[in-house]
């Protein structure tokens, strides 16, 4: 368990106009003992967005602006400027925010070379429509969500809105020569790598957009991330790779929950994960973090380190600045023990996706080698049969999330145990066993070859016993909307 240290309140809204409504989600940077901190301030009424700043010395303001430093100018900024993120690369500050026109949201940046003076450098995402650019990164076969959103944006703000665009910032150093620019196209995490900031004109987004499957960083996987994620802070570099800081956003029966991760890159290739929490690194709790404009939401934006420890800075509930505090080498230590894989299971060559009455499995090895390997997702409170197998054994392993294998002792008795993730759990043939989802669960299972039968001794959804000729049905006799089509033909094995 990694202790996170509360570090309290930073910065509350003050009476000065420009941020008497919140502030929120800071961008920060030290420079001599000197945290200096570009803060998105509201004001009251209209609830338009300015770029605060003040500077901090052990968490405590010893100055603070009492203009705004960005506002909005032109007019693809008229709606505000927000959410601002600040990195230092070759001598250059480069501050991205997200410039709102009242109905798109888009990258744009400004620099300067001594934290007081920012020239505005424009907006850089794509101008193409949200509908056109759907079709484009279709075309690279990006998971389903994506669409999802396409179709969102475009019945909320109208098919000629421009592909929404926010979270976006720069690694503090170029990798063999390119800009690697995080931002985020709904529901994942990308990375776009270019030369100079005058290429990223639409035909440099389109042609990127066509293989974006390529460059996503990373994707919703966990159920505290089930809605989306997006970038958070701009990247820390450990001696072990670089530590990124994001937001994962989980959709509750009452409401979205925003909650703050951490996954950990190779030092050379950021595309390439090489550890992420399967849970979250902290979640809203305290009242200045449940209850506000938004309520529960923690959105972390910057992080620095300090003795050894990374300072996390984050905006509570849309209201106010707050900052938690982690012991580096310790949150590093426990990422390097989750090396999990980043990018979705797809269903290409001989990969087989299975809808199941109790989640889906992924069966990624082709029919004919000695072993069979299975991705299998068991929902919250679903159980699979509790079955055995005539000839076939099989070892499960836990990813994520939490379930119990029930399985018989050598006492014939049925026991339930909760699985340890990454702990390996070998079922041998003729062992009764089932497995229950307690959260939503992800387990990988080997297994010799899937032949003989599955008898199934309980089953809650009717299903009849699993045999050679039901492997080859469609869904393996699975009707999708609660009830199996085998069922009715087989009396025996009904539940009724």
């Amino acid at each position: 368990m990694i202790e996170i240290r509360d570090e309290g309140v930073i910065l509350e809204k003050s009476d000065l106009p420009f941020e008497n409504q919140a502030v929120l989600n800071p961008a920060c940077i030290e420079v001599d003992g000197v945290t200096h901190m570009f803060y998105r301030a509201v004001r009251r009424g209209d609830m338009v967005s300015t770029i605060g700043y003040c500077q901090l010395v052990d968490n405590k303001v010893i100055k603070r602006s009492a203009e705004p430093v960005i506002r909005p100018e032109f007019d693809y900024e008229k709606g505000g400027v927000e959410d601002p993120r600040i990195v230092l690369l070759d001598g250059t500050y480069y501050l991205f925010y997200t410039a709102f026109d009242e109905k798109n949201a888009l990258i744009a940046y400004a620099t300067s070379t001594d934290l007081k003076k920012f020239t505005k450098q424009g907006t850089i995402s794509t101008k193409i429509t949200y509908d056109e650019a759907e079709d484009l990164f279709r075309q690279s076969r990006v998971r389903d969500k994506y669409s999802f959103y396409e179709a969102y944006f475009k019945d909320i703000a109208g098919k000629d809105v421009m592909l929404w665009e926010k979270d976006a910032f720069i690694f503090p150093r170029k990798f063999n020569g390119k800009f690697a620019l995080v931002h985020r196209i709904l529901p994942g995490i990308q990375i776009l790598f270019f030369d100079d900031f005058k290429d990223l004109n639409d035909a440099f987004w389109r042609n990127y957009l066509k293989e974006l499957n390529r460059y996503i960083l990373l994707d919703s996987e966990f159920k505290f991330e089930n809605r989306n994620i997006g970038g958070g802070c701009p990247p820390v570099w450990t001696k072990d790779g670089w530590l990124l800081i994001y937001h994962a956003v989980e959709d509750r029966p009452r409401g979205k929950v925003y909650h703050a991760a951490a996954a950990l890159l190779d030092p050379e290739d950021p595309l390439k994960v090489i550890g992420r929490l399967p849970q979250p690194l902290f979640s809203p709790t305290s009242e200045e973090e449940r209850l506000g404009d938004v309520n529960n939401v923690v959105f972390p934006t910057s992080a620095i380190v300090k003795d050894g420890r990374l300072f996390i800075y984050y905006g509570a509930a849309d209201s106010r600045i707050m900052c938690k505090s982690v012991d580096l080498e310790e949150l590093v230590g426990e990422l390097k023990h989750y090396a999990l894989v980043h990018k979705p299971f797809s269903t290409d060559s001989f990969q087989t996706k299975v809808t199941k009455p109790w989640g889906e499995e992924i069966i990624y090895t082709p029919r004919e080698l000695a072993r069979t390997g299975k991705i299998l997702t068991v929902k919250a409170g679903r159980k699979l049969s509790l079955q055995y197998h005539d000839q076939k054994e099989e070892t499960l392993c836990l990813l994520s999330g939490k379930a119990l294998l029930w399985l018989e002792n050598d006492a014939g008795a049925i026991e339930k145990i909760p699985m340890v993730p990454f702990q390996g759990y070998t079922v041998v043939q003729r062992q009764k066993h089932r497995l229950e989802g307690v959260e939503d669960a992800m387990i990988i299972e080997v297994s010799s070859p899937e032949r003989g039968t599955t008898v199934r001794i309980d089953d809650e959804y009717g299903r009849p016993n699993e045999t050679e000729e039901m492997r080859v049905r469609k869904n393996r006799g699975w009707d999708g909307d609660g009830g199996a089509k085998g069922a009715a033909a087989s009396k025996k094995t009904s539940k009724q």
